[in-house]
């Protein structure tokens, strides 16, 4: 009968909270979904995949635009993009061709062909609905015959993104240390949070995008 007591009192006071801060246009902790991701990933469709995450179309004139793919959006939080790069700049497959800011940590990306910049997305960095339709920069590329064999598409694409998961997952009971860090990154079930990498050490981050994001 105290214990009756004691959940329905835990309740009401749960019950009281939540309409206040309803009242006040917040949400309650223990009402607030956490997002998470697993391993179905939308099929890139016509644009081709990098080791590094980053992904490239072909487009019109010989020139290809490049952006980050699904994986890097929801394994990273708040990415803000920029690059010291300008009409002009040759990059070299491999360079870094831009960087993001999440959550304080700096991410470098590199470039998946070796080419020369010819435009930069002003609108880059804003927030990110579709990874495949937002691109950062396009270049025209010098050796696309040969550099384009060490990319993905289609099915390949898909099948590869499902294996990086895995991947992720190990990387984070790795890295992720304490049990409260663990709660931040691996929901239950074993599903990734949505943004995991960004909750981890500044050394981990960039071990991430040693282990993720460099192309090979």
């Amino acid at each position: 009968m105290v214990a009756l007591f004691v959940v329905l009192t835990f309740i009401l006071f749960i019950l009281i909270d939540f309409l206040v801060l309803r009242a006040r246009g917040e949400k309650h902790p223990a009402f607030s979904a956490v997002k998470v991701f697993d391993s179905g990933f939308m099929n890139p469709g016509n644009v081709y995949l990098s080791s590094g995450h980053t992904w490239l179309e072909m487009i019109k004139e010989g020139l290809v635009r490049i952006g980050i793919d699904e994986f890097v959006q929801k394994t990273l939080s708040g990415l803000k993009f920029s690059t010291i790069l300008t009409e002009g700049s040759r990059v070299k497959r491999g360079d870094i061709l831009f960087t993001a800011l999440s959550s304080d940590k700096i991410i470098n990306f590199y470039a998946p062909v070796t080419g020369t910049v010819r435009n930069v997305n002003s609108e880059g960095g804003r927030k990110i609905e579709d990874p495949y339709k937002s691109w950062f920069i396009s270049l025209q590329p010098e050796n696309l015959e040969n550099e384009i064999k060490s990319l993905r598409s289609k099915e390949a694409a898909s099948s590869w993104l499902t294996q990086e998961y895995a991947r992720l997952k190990d990387f984070l009971s790795f890295h992720s240390g304490d049990a409260a860090l663990a709660g931040a990154t691996l929901h239950d079930g074993g599903n990734i949070v949505e943004g995991a990498v960004s909750s981890l050490s500044t050394k981990s981050v960039k071990e991430f995008e040693n282990q993720f994001l460099k192309v090979n």
